[in-house]
């Protein structure tokens, strides 16, 4: 499975054998269960995760309410960037929602990663502004498309993993109910119900 996070990196910088050996050396693999915490919120997050296998949701505590606002699965990067950066408190946290194989690295080991892999920096820098542009259009999308817009870009966005995603989160990462949701459903798709 490793296969899958060297080619992830190698989309972003050429690897010769020395980094192959480096990068092995420094990403541990991780299993978790389904319904698993990976990272909690409140917690400093000193590692990073690459999704090898499985599937996860980042969560908040919105007065009193968890919400769901983001998934990933298989092929991306997770962690709490911003608590990663600044070693603060996270104000997320990150769940599986299916049994999950990840691949671990430490804060520290990251910095090696950076120093010692022949464009490491450059990973960094290639990957922070992947996350930066997926975040701004995902706020944008949040305030200027309504919940069947957004559900709509969800299902053409994610044909690969949609259906392993239960309605519930489906409907708490649009921002309705569940019953909300059946009905947006019901107007999209007539013929499915």
């Amino acid at each position: 499975m490793k296969e899958l996070l060297i080619s992830k990196i190698n989309e972003f910088i050429p690897l010769n054998n020395s980094d192959l050996q480096i990068i092995d050396s420094l990403f541990k693999v991780k299993e978790y269960g389904a319904n698993t915490v990976v990272h909690q919120e409140g917690e400093i997050c000193n590692k990073l995760w690459f999704i090898a296998k499985g599937l996860v949701r980042y969560t908040a505590n919105i007065n009193g309410e968890e919400r769901t606002f983001i998934f990933r699965n298989e092929g991306n990067f997770i962690g709490d960037i911003d608590g990663f950066i600044k070693q603060t408190p996270a104000t997320k946290s990150i769940i599986t929602i299916e049994k999950s194989t990840m691949y671990a690295i430490s804060k520290t080991d990251l910095q090696l990663f950076y120093q010692k892999v022949t464009y490491g920096e450059r990973f960094g820098r290639l990957l922070i502004e992947t996350v930066f542009a997926a975040a701004v259009n995902h706020i944008v999308s949040f305030y200027t498309e309504s919940p069947e817009q957004r559900y709509i870009q969800l299902i053409r966005q994610n044909k690969d993993f949609i259906q392993r995603i239960s309605q519930y989160h489906i409907a708490s990462f649009l921002g309705i109910k569940p019953q909300s949701l059946c009905r947006i459903k019901r107007r999209l798709f007539p013929s499915d119900l």
